[in-house]
This record gives C-alpha cells, sequence and structure tokens, in this order.
C-alpha cells in the first residue's frame, strides 16, 4: 500500500470517527432512515416497498459514485468508503434496533 493510500484511509478512519463521536453508532440512524424511505416509497409506489439498512448503505454509495461521476472530489470517495464501514458495522456490530413508538 503507497503512502497515499494510507493516508487516505487515515482520514477516512478520522471521519468515521468524528462521526461516531457526534451521532453515535450508525444503527439506529440507517435503519430509521431506511424505515422512512419505504414509507415514502411506498406511498409514492402504491405498493409495499421494504428498504433495508444494508440497502441503504449501498443506495448512498451509488449516489456518491454519481455525483462522483459528474465532477470528481474526494469528498465522494471518503463518504463511499465511510458508508462500506457502516455496512459492515450493520453485519459485524449486533446493536438491536427497535423503531420508537
Amino acid at each position: 500500500m503507497t503512502t497515499k493510500e494510507q493516508q487516505f484511509l487515515i482520514e477516512v478512519d478520522r471521519i468515521v470517527q468524528d462521526r461516531r463521536k457526534r451521532y453515535g453508532h450508525p444503527t439506529k440512524n440507517l435503519h430509521a432512515t431506511a424505515d422512512a424511505w419505504s414509507a415514502y416509497l411506498s406511498g409514492k409506489m402504491k405498493t409495499p416497498i421494504k428498504i433495508t439498512a444494508t440497502d441503504l448503505c449501498n443506495m448512498m454509495m451509488m449516489l456518491k459514485i454519481m455525483r462522483d461521476a459528474n465532477g470528481p472530489l474526494r469528498d465522494n470517495d471518503t463518504d463511499v468508503c465511510g458508508y462500506a464501514l457502516c455496512k459492515v458495522a450493520l453485519e459485524v456490530e449486533d446493536i438491536p434496533y427497535a423503531p420508537e413508538d
């Protein structure tokens, strides 16, 4: 791995750690956002649609990749890595989620 690649990963780690301190573990927010998107799309399409927190991470990575296709920015690359880490956190860290009533 080159120094430039290492610096990039250090930058991604710094951003992810900052977000964790600021917002906590991503599970609750990702599930809540996926539920909100599911409700919105179900109403819009008039058929039940279920988006999972993993789907949300994948779609956010696609959003960043498409933005980058229209104008490359380092922020897009760091965000793709950040959402990939969120996806892994969902798989690895078994933190239960229950929607708030």
